[in-house]
């Protein structure tokens, strides 16, 4: 009797224990993630991506991995409402992708996408192709690239701490393309960095 009146009171108990348990676990829980995921100075930037076919092994497979995880990305930026430009795309043969490079810009973008660089593999019978007819599983590879966007920096250089001279720049067999300087080279003293470029392309 005295048993049947413990569990009674127990079971009574029991929606209160489980609610109070929700309770310590939702406050818990973010602590957890916290611990085990560090925060990190870039979690709220931008992120450039960019997806890469793997060329060592795979061919086809590797290229329409790379297609899917493109897919799989864009889709991710429609649903969380991320901006998603396309900078560069490749693409291959049989609906396939040999490279693509993108901005997403949102909330917290680099902090949800930051552990999705590296390389991602996968094994499977191809869509199109030989293997795809033949029912042969292959090996396919791709990298992703995931790097946070760099803020605007406003960089003031003072003239004097730059030396500007013009030269004859070379052609091919290191002959002088004309005999009037048509090269521009800048050095910035300080730092001792030095950049050549075409008078052409520096008039304009």
């Amino acid at each position: 009797m005295y048993e049947e009146t413990l569990d009674t009171e127990h079971l009574k108990c029991l929606p209160w224990s489980v609610w109070n348990l929700m309770r310590k676990s939702e406050f818990i829980f973010p602590q957890l993630i916290q611990t085990l995921v560090p925060s990190d100075p870039h979690d709220t930037s931008n992120v450039l991506l960019e997806v890469v076919t793997g060329w060592t092994t795979g061919g086809d497979i590797c290229q329409q991995f790379t297609r899917e995880m493109f897919d799989m990305y864009q889709g991710l930026a429609s649903y969380k409402n991320w901006d998603f430009e396309i900078f560069n795309y490749i693409p291959a043969e049989y609906g396939g992708l040999h490279h693509a490079a993108v901005r997403i810009a949102g909330e917290s973008v680099y902090r949800r996408l930051k552990h999705e660089g590296g390389i991602h593999r996968v094994q499977r019978i191809p869509e199109v192709g030989l293997s795809s007819r033949m029912q042969r599983i292959h090996t396919g590879t791709m990298t992703v690239i995931v790097l946070p966007q760099p803020n605007e920096l406003d960089i003031s250089i003072d003239p004097k701490d730059l030396q500007v001279d013009t030269f004859r720049s070379r052609g091919a067999g290191g002959q002088s393309v004309n005999t009037t300087d048509s090269a521009v080279r800048i050095v910035h003293l300080p730092t001792g960095t030095v950049s050549d470029i075409p008078l052409s392309a520096a008039e304009s």
